[in-house]
């Protein structure tokens, strides 16, 4: 099939901490402003969001869309006033890959689990010789959710605003400078977030002058959910993660998806009881499809050429000339 997906190139920067007004102004527009002279731009859209910001550029149809990436990426990397707190900007192609089938997986765990594991199993499958692209969905942004009632902050005599700043005091995450030797530059990091539903209960919520203190799990109900619960994909009536495998232009659907088949199979003898896998949206099937009429195709059109010469001419000739065909095929 003609190829008509889209030349376009995104820039992605991560702003921890920021407001999306201050997203929109300290990396969109300085964005924005760095790469409207590259030549054979058609449209450029931005997004601004809390911590990050995106901008998104497409190219005129019939530029070179490498140079034009590469053109992108030096205009970016000469931007010197970004504030201190934003990371290297992350310039990526987009529009580089095909679909080539999806996996729906449910189980009998919660939807915390059923994404762990699912997270598992995409590991697995990077792993597999011919497959590098592979994305998970059927989730939101995973969260921690604490609860305070209102009969608690009033014995304490607290406001849901200072449990909210102790939480963000204590989980950060902030650049530390730079480590410099004589070999080589070492980036420091400060990385004091909270992985689980323990590390942010153990967190001092209150602390007294005489040094008594008052753990967030003891005044407040701390669980491990998603943000937006109706994100989600239901499967046969069952809650499902569905692992989508992509492919480069340059590789074989029909290839990466008889691997794909073939650790299934083995994954069923050592999966927890309960999980099922579901192959849906399955393109190789459709190259099968093609590549099954073309050859259908062609043999008839040997024995239509081989027919159509017996009538005039010799049983061997027509023979010898319809394999002649074949071969050169």
């Amino acid at each position: 099939m003609p190829e008509h997906s889209k030349s376009e190139v995104q820039i992605t920067a991560n702003y921890l901490g920021a407001t999306s007004d201050e997203v929109e102004e300290a990396i969109c527009q300085k964005i924005e402003d760095a790469i409207e002279a590259v030549n054979n731009i058609k449209e450029i859209s931005s997004e601004a969001a809390e911590g990050i910001g995106t901008v998104t550029v497409e190219m005129e149809e019939g530029g070179n869309f490498q140079q034009f990436q590469n053109d992108i990426k030096t205009e970016v990397e000469a931007i010197d006033n970004f504030p201190e707190l934003v990371e290297k900007p992350i310039i990526k192609p987009l529009n580089i890959t095909d679909h080539v089938v999806s996996i729906a997986v449910t189980g009998p765990m919660t939807p915390v689990n059923l994404k762990a594991y699912c997270e598992n199993l995409k590991k697995k499958f990077k792993r597999l010789p011919n497959v590098s692209q592979v994305t998970l969905g059927g989730f939101s942004q995973h969260q921690f959710k604490v609860e305070v009632s209102p009969k608690t902050l009033l014995t304490y005599g607290l406001k849901i605003s200072d449990i909210a700043n102790t939480v963000k005091q204590q989980n950060t995450n902030l650049p530390a400078g730079t480590l410099k030797t004589t070999e080589r530059d070492y980036m420091i990091r400060f990385d004091d977030r909270k992985r689980s539903v323990n590390d942010l209960g153990n967190m001092t919520a209150i602390g007294g002058e005489s040094g008594g203190e008052i753990k967030l799990s003891n005044i407040a109900k701390i669980s491990d959910d998603f943000e937006l619960e109706e994100d989600k994909v239901i499967f046969n009536g069952k809650r499902a993660g569905i692992l989508q495998i992509s492919k480069t232009k340059s590789k074989d659907a029909l290839t990466i998806f008889d691997e794909v088949k073939k650790f299934l199979n083995n994954e069923k003898r050592i999966k927890p009881e309960g999980v099922n896998f579901y192959i849906t949206q399955n393109v190789s099937s459709i190259v099968r499809d093609r590549l099954t009429l073309l050859i259908k195709n062609g043999i008839q059109g040997i024995i239509l050429v081989f027919l159509t010469l017996w009538l005039f001419l010799s049983f061997l000739f027509s023979f010898w000339v319809s394999m002649g065909l074949l071969f050169h095929f």
